[in-house]
């Protein structure tokens, strides 16, 4: 018994100095502009910038390590910054990383970047969102009320992939309303120029009232948004 009770009194011990210990941290690194954690892929996090630019284009690599994501509250708050582009490998954006900025206007992001949390634009009122068209960025947008500006380059009315807007696509419209083809993806999108939801024949009398130079209420053959 007396034995049992040296034993328990060791365990006891040691689990009460084990939770003594101070939680374990992540340990952060900094080039003087931006603050990283690495991952178990042996790529970054971005957690914190010093940054007094408006137009910021972040690093492809910090350090000499790639940027896979924005951290949490990486630019929370900064007054500073009103344009962001992120590098092409970032694939996660985390909580509030952009929010509580009323001067925000822009960010990019790029086609992969599968994870963006939910409050990563809180009270971040007036950022427009550029990502490409069926992105990850692009649903959160959507689902988010947040407004977009696509990087496909796709004109308004091009529905036929020509890069500018002719009769051959109000025939392309036509010829999908009557099921020979179909439009899809952002051609789809670029049929219906009314933005109703659908490319139907309303949309093919639009185009082609622009191409008889009269004054439409819609920005054909510019670049979608």
């Amino acid at each position: 018994m007396k034995y049992f009770r040296i034993i328990f009194a060791a365990v006891l011990t040691a689990v009460l100095c084990l939770q003594a210990q101070p939680a374990f941290a992540e340990a952060e690194y900094s080039d003087g502009v931006y603050t990283i954690i690495k991952t178990e892929y042996n790529n970054v996090l971005i957690t914190d910038c010093n940054l007094t630019d408006e137009k910021i284009e972040v690093p492809e690599f910090v350090l000499g390590y790639p940027i896979a994501g924005i951290g949490s509250y990486a630019f929370f708050s900064n007054s500073y910054v009103k344009d962001v582009s992120l590098p092409p490998a970032v694939i996660s954006i985390g909580e509030y990383a952009f929010a509580n900025n009323e001067g925000l206007e822009y960010v990019t992001i790029p086609r992969w970047c599968y994870t963006i949390a939910n409050n990563a634009f809180w009270n971040s009122p007036n950022v427009t969102i550029r990502c490409y068209f069926d992105s990850p960025a692009y649903a959160y947008a959507e689902e988010n009320e947040i407004s977009t500006e696509l990087l496909d380059g796709v004109l308004l009315g091009d529905s036929n992939a020509d890069k500018h807007v002719s009769i051959s696509d109000v025939t392309a419209i036509q010829r999908h309303i009557a099921e020979l083809e179909t439009l899809e993806g952002i051609y789809l999108k670029a049929a219906d120029v009314n933005s109703d939801g659908i490319a139907d024949i309303n949309d093919a009398t639009t185009i082609q009232m622009f191409l008889a130079e009269y004054e439409v209420n819609y920005p054909i053959g510019e670049i979608m948004k």
